[in-house]
């Protein structure tokens, strides 16, 4: 940044780095972001941890909200072995939610944010709230009425018909038709969609759509399972849309909307949108790993109960590749859980959670003149410690109501986003000391989305009036830094 001053933020690599303001005196080191794992020096400090561990735990189960929510799931169970098995289900998934946390803690040094438990408490009593009104619904005698079989009568479910002629819907055949690594891999099973992929696997995709450079999807509006992908401020790019948090086989359909033309779309809605629509067909426990060049491994486990549909279920995913060259490897871990629940004939009930952890290297630009003279390769890297991290957690409930001339749904969201980028753009050409710089990007999203729509005839049958609204507030704290080492 010739003519003017900046600052210089030292971080924890290899290379040393200085936060400096405009006395270079002053300069004081502070170290950040670099991952250390915790070696235990004794067998000892373990089996303690363990116990501790196990007694906080049974402490745990018996809190007031885990003896309500048990209650509430087993009641109704004509057997002691089904209310176990019930039981059983909930402190594995319990646990995994747990080890799923504290795996990405400490694979990726993640800092948990103050944010973090204000939105566990919100989840916890949304949860308890949705169990009350199932049991409330349950008891109520209309409910008791329509449980009774009926002598006639059959229910039928088809899928939402296109909102215009140009909307398409990729269903689960087209998607599994070939195999995807990553959510965004999906888009391309929807006509004119292009993706390229630079600065690392971990970062968003830019994306393509009808001949519209969206970049980082600042021109292509993103919904994942209720609730909106793209950032309203982000410091790397307007309309920033990260989808390696994605499962791509927890994905139930893609339903693509051309152009702006409906009036749900947002502002992000010029070349399009995307909404992606989440499940998963495949009964009980299913498990897969993959092994394939450079060093890339893939696990994925997942479960789904057998008479549940297919909206409830969990799954979890964890992705290690070493990258075709130096500094461009990539790990990262997902876990996706969801249940869908009917309250009464036409009321369902819809609970998403969502986590995602992730870590990727940057090799950087090199000059033309050093890959003309052989002294650099196109593989090579100036800076090796280049590279950045992300994180996502997301709870997402809905209540939706469909008769045959109405029907109405509430959604209501929460999003937290961490994004940490270290990179150096020009290779050095502006300033000999270097031009790296850091951004940093954290935020938290609050909203909901609601809509009612009567079916009335006016010119056809199929004529219907809707009435929506869309609500969002976004909290962000986002900083770029020029990094330098010591003159």
């Amino acid at each position: 940044m010739p003519g003017g001053d900046f600052r210089c933020v030292r971080v924890a690599t290899d290379v040393p780095l200085w936060l400096c303001g405009e006395d270079a005196a002053k300069c004081v080191s502070r170290p950040v972001g670099r991952s250390r794992r915790f070696r235990p020096n004794e067998d000892a400090v373990f089996t303690l941890s363990l116990f501790l561990g196990l007694t906080l735990g049974v402490r745990h189960a018996a809190d007031a909200d885990h003896v309500a929510t048990i209650a509430a799931v087993v009641v109704g169970r004509t057997s002691l072995a089904g209310a176990l098995r019930t039981a059983i289900l909930w402190g594995l998934g319990h646990s995994m939610t747990f080890f799923a946390v504290g795996l990405g803690i400490v694979l990726f040094d993640l800092k948990v944010p103050q944010s973090f438990e204000l939105t566990v408490e919100i989840l916890i009593a949304t949860s308890l709230l949705l169990l009350g009104v199932q049991q409330l619904v349950r008891s109520s005698p209309a409910s008791s009425a329509s449980s009774a079989p009926a002598e006639h009568g059959a229910i039928a479910r088809s899928e939402r018909a296109p909102r215009s002629a140009s909307e398409t819907v990729r269903d689960r055949a087209q998607l599994s038709a070939a195999p995807h690594r990553t959510g965004s891999d999906l888009l391309l099973t929807v006509p004119g969609v292009f993706l390229t992929q630079h600065s690392g696997e971990g970062k968003a995709h830019q994306i393509f759509y009808r001949g519209f450079d969206a970049v980082h999807g600042q021109d292509l509006e993103i919904w994942v399972g209720g609730a909106p992908v793209n950032d309203v401020s982000n410091i790397h790019g307007q309309g920033y849309a990260d989808l390696h948090f994605v499962i791509p086989e927890v994905v139930r359909s893609v339903r693509a909307s051309p152009g702006s033309y409906d009036p749900r779309q947002g502002d992000f809605a010029v070349a399009g949108t995307m909404r992606f629509e989440l499940g998963y067909d495949q009964p009980g426990l299913t498990g897969k790993a993959g092994y394939g060049s450079f060093g890339s491994t893939r696990y994925f486990l997942a479960y789904r109960p057998k008479d549940a549909p297919e909206q409830t279920f969990a799954a979890a995913e964890f992705y290690d590749t070493d990258g075709f060259g130096p500094s461009r490897a990539a790990r990262r871990a997902s876990a996706i859980a969801q249940g869908s629940w009917r309250l009464g004939n036409q009321t369902n009930a819809r609970l998403l959670l969502s986590g995602h952890a992730g870590t990727f290297d940057l090799a950087g630009v090199i000059r033309l003149s050093d890959l003309q003279s052989g002294t650099a390769s196109r593989f090579s890297t100036y800076d090796p410690n280049q590279g950045g991290a992300s994180t996502r957690t997301q709870p997402v409930a809905e209540i939706a109501r469909q008769t045959r001339d109405s029907g109405f749904a509430i959604a209501p969201y929460l999003v937290l986003r961490t994004l940490r980028l270290r990179q150096n753009f020009t290779g050095f050409l502006i300033d000999p000391s270097g031009d790296t710089s850091q951004q940093l990007n954290d935020a938290l999203t609050l909203g909901g989305t609601a809509h009612y729509r009567l079916r009335k005839r006016l010119f056809s049958p199929r004529d219907a009036f809707e009435v929506g609204v869309s609500l969002r507030n976004d909290w962000v704290d986002q900083s770029q830094k020029r990094l330098c080492p010591p003159s």
